[in-house]
């Protein structure tokens, strides 16, 4: 802070929090904080430990930018010379190239490799001493930490956001201030990670939906480990009251050299670290990184979609992110075309943001490509500043926009009132993604997910098997494809009876996630988001927030039964997510909805069968006329 580098009151506001968690003020004066780390007995390496967070971050973007940038550049034929522009306000530029740019992110990674990096072992984050101790003692450590956090019960905390504050306990012995400042950071790393599945406990995706690297982190989160720790933060006055001075030390060692186990040792002097990571801090994205994260969700809609999908404007060898109305990408969508524009303004009224008097002027804007008047997207995107905006912005887009989806996306949490500031009938297009950054994939997959929906991949553009597939609705053109994956022998044989049709689930935007199952009912296999293909059908893959989710059927002389399941919690059954699906042969279409009562259970709705010859047989299902 002295010399400059750290920033705690402009663009390093991010760091001063995590510094205020971290102690446990979230109060604190920016000119407090050193003596707050004093009290506390930090050093340097306790400083570094908690920029980790923001360090990785910073890195992450680095690299999926880079990513991002050599897919561009090798789609080009003067290769390894793409220009990148960032224009972060008028006349705040950025100018780098691909060559100088790689080495700036490789830099980092190598420092951050270097400095000591946070690990968790399932079976070794259960054994900490002070824990045996209030085992012993007959100390309940969740019931601790559910008074100190101010819920109403332990059931409670499935619930608790991991970016909560958590108030610090009044520790007056001062030689266990240190002991408690280490637990503390270990704990404040925990929920960072944690948070990298789910806000919560109870909103921690399911391993199936998504690729599963840190089983560790799912158990211990829903074991509640991190409660019991922040339990026994609590109690550590309690812990040591009866102990001889020579029995607390030697408590205090065995915590700390536990604690210690959760942290990769560094490779390099403590010197060094310090030293290393000025480099990181001087360069120039580092203080620019609030607008760097724009760019970086550039690169986040990039990998949202099919690898390819998205074709970046590249003039004179430049990718531009100018701060003024720009083409960035175009993009192929089942519905047509869309553009990808960068800072285009429009006119507006009723806003209730400061610092715009009559138009609004989203980071991203997708627009129909047949209709260029047409904005059927906007994403807005922001890192840490200016933070409680969120909900002024998204009600001033949704007013003004009405045909369009509006993503509040953030690199850190949004407040559960942002949405109250959108009218209601508007909030059915506004979506909030908190959390949305580098390595937090859970967030970030929510975020692709509605964007997918959005942006459905046309079909033709989908391979084979285990791709995931998008059909608008039924046509002529599902057969056709069905007969090309069939093989000659079909098309010349006549069989396109034999090539069965489609089911489409579609239901209420609000919802997050229905479910399409078809059941070959003698033998039981299935069809579902899990098994995308299989002898009598292949589903086109998961979709979110409305689908639809659109399966192909190739009758195998057996019995189909279709069901839809509910797979989260948006509402108490399926029927109120409002499904409705489509099934379509060559003998014509039929509309389903569920009947009065529909479901043996409230999480499945049992459709319908499609009998071998072609007839469907209803089950808690109604047909729709209209």
């Amino acid at each position: 802070m002295d010399s400059n580098l750290l920033r705690p009151k402009d663009y390093d506001s991010d760091i001063a929090d995590l510094v205020r968690r971290e102690i446990g003020d979230s109060s604190l004066d920016i000119a407090a904080l050193p003596r707050a780390m004093d009290i506390a007995k930090w050093d340097a390496r306790d400083l570094i430990r908690t920029m980790m967070p923001v360090l990785t971050s910073f890195s992450g973007m680095l690299s999926d930018l880079l990513a991002l940038y050599e897919r561009i550049d090798a789609t080009r034929t003067h290769k390894d010379n793409l220009h990148i522009s960032y224009e972060f306000e008028t006349g705040d530029a950025i100018d780098d190239q691909l060559a100088p740019f790689r080495e700036r992110v490789q830099r980092t990674q190598t420092v951050l490799r270097r400095i000591d990096a946070f690990q968790f072992d399932h079976e070794y984050a259960w054994k900490s001493p002070l824990a045996e101790r209030a085992d012993k003692l007959h100390h309940h450590a969740h019931d601790a930490a559910v008074n100190l956090l101010g819920l109403e019960s332990v059931a409670a905390a499935s619930e608790w956001p991991f970016a909560s504050e958590i108030p610090a306990p009044l520790i007056e012995n001062p030689s266990l201030v240190h002991l408690v400042t280490r637990l503390r950071q270990v704990i404040v790393a925990a929920l960072d990670k944690f948070s990298e599945l789910g806000p919560t406990v109870g909103t921690m995706r399911p391993s199936h939906d998504q690729t599963d690297d840190s089983p560790d982190l799912r158990i211990l989160a829903g074991d509640l480990w991190w409660l019991t720790e922040i339990g026994i933060m609590s109690l550590v006055p309690d812990l040591f009251a009866e102990l001889s001075a020579d029995e607390s030390a030697k408590l205090v060692q065995a915590q700390l050299r536990w604690l210690e186990r959760f942290w990769v040792a560094s490779t390099i002097t403590a010197e060094q670290r310090i030293e290393e990571l000025a480099d990181v801090l001087r360069l120039p994205y580092w203080g620019k990184r609030p607008d760097l994260y724009s760019a970086w969700v550039a690169a986040a809609i990039d990998a949202a979609l099919v690898p390819g999908r998205l074709s970046f404007d590249v003039t004179d060898g430049v990718l531009a992110f100018p701060f003024r109305a720009t083409l960035l990408a175009r993009i192929d969508t089942a519905n047509g075309a869309v553009e990808l524009w960068t800072e285009k303004r429009f006119q507006a009224t009723g806003l209730k943001g400061k610092g715009r008097v009559n138009h609004i002027q989203p980071d991203y804007v997708l627009i129909n490509g047949a209709a260029p008047n047409k904005v059927i997207g906007v994403i807005e995107a922001k890192q840490y500043l200016n933070s409680k905006n969120h909900g002024d912005t998204a009600h001033d887009y949704a007013h003004n926009l009405s045909d369009a989806e509006v993503f509040i996306v953030a690199h850190g949490p949004l407040g559960q009132r942002t949405l109250n500031k959108v009218a209601p009938a508007d909030r059915k297009r506004v979506s909030l993604h908190p959390q949305v950054r580098p390595g937090s994939r859970s967030a970030t997959k929510t975020f692709a997910d509605r964007l997918v929906a959005l942006l459905p991949t046309p079909f033709e553009q989908q391979p084979g098997p285990q791709a995931e597939v998008y059909v608008p609705g039924p046509s002529e053109g599902v057969h056709t494809i069905w007969a090309r994956r069939a093989g000659p022998a079909a098309e010349l044989q006549g069989q396109r009876e034999l090539l069965g049709g489609t089911v489409a689930l579609r239901w209420m935007t609000a919802v997050h996630d229905l479910d399409l199952h078809l059941i070959e009912a003698e033998t039981g296999d299935l069809v579902y988001h899990g098994n995308l293909t299989s002898a009598h059908a292949e589903l086109g893959g998961d979709r979110f927030y409305g689908g639809p989710e659109v399966a192909l059927f190739h009758p195998t002389g057996k019995a189909i039964s279709i069901e839809v399941h509910l797979f989260s919690s948006d509402v108490p059954n399926v029927s109120n997510a409002a499904p409705v699906v489509t099934i379509t042969t060559l003998r014509g279409t039929m509309t389903l909805l569920p009947r009065a009562g529909a479901g043996s259970r409230a999480s499945i709705w049992h459709v319908a069968t499609i009998e071998p010859d072609g007839g469907i047989v209803l089950g808690e299902s109604i047909e729709s006329r209209e």
